[in-house]
Formats: structure tokens, sequence, C-alpha cells
């Protein structure tokens, strides 16, 4: 990175750079979380975005999932994005949620 850049500014060039790539939007978004913490939210809009990306696999899903827990994302966006990802991987286990039932 070159001294005159502002590391923000630099992470942001590099998310923007790679816009189609789910792993490089990931890796952006965790350098995001890292130097600041009041971007969780735009993290968790911008993770559903490469969520769906043609090109995102089920792996970069799976990533995708880890970088919520590791962000302590709240259980609604946790099934949300599990959700949306399930219906994208519907045989994909680690993508259901479980749903309580009352009666």
């Amino acid at each position: 990175m070159p001294e005159d850049k502002d590391l923000s500014d630099w992470n942001s060039n590099f998310v923007d750079r790679h816009k189609s790539s789910a792993p490089h939007i990931q890796a952006g978004l965790r350098v995001r979380g890292l130097i600041g913490k009041e971007v969780q939210q735009k993290n968790e809009k911008d993770l559903f975005v490469a969520l769906s990306l043609e090109s995102t696999s089920m792996r970069d899903a799976r990533a995708g999932l880890e970088l919520l827990n590791e962000w302590d994302s709240s259980a609604e966006v946790k099934d949300k994005y599990r959700n949306t990802a399930a219906d994208r991987w519907s045989k994909a286990s680690i993508f259901r949620t479980k749903h309580i039932e009352t009666k």
C-alpha cells in the first residue's frame, strides 16, 4: 500500500476493483471490519451482495456465513443469509435453519 493512501480508502478501492469476486469482497469486508467497528451493518449488506453474484460458489457462501459469526451478527441476519443461500443451494445442510413450530 502506498504511504500516502489512507487505509480505509485503499480498502474501499480494493473492494470496488473486485466487486465481481465474492472471495475478494469478503477479504475487503473483513479488513473493513478491523479498521472500524461502526461498519458492521454496511459489511452485512455488502456480504449479501456478494452472495447474490452469479460467480459465488457454495464455498464462498459458507465463508460468508463464517464472517457473520466472526462479526457476532444477529441471529436474524444469519438466518436471512442462510435462507438466501438455501434458495440457491437447497441441498446444502449448512444453510438450513431450524424452525420451531408453535401450536
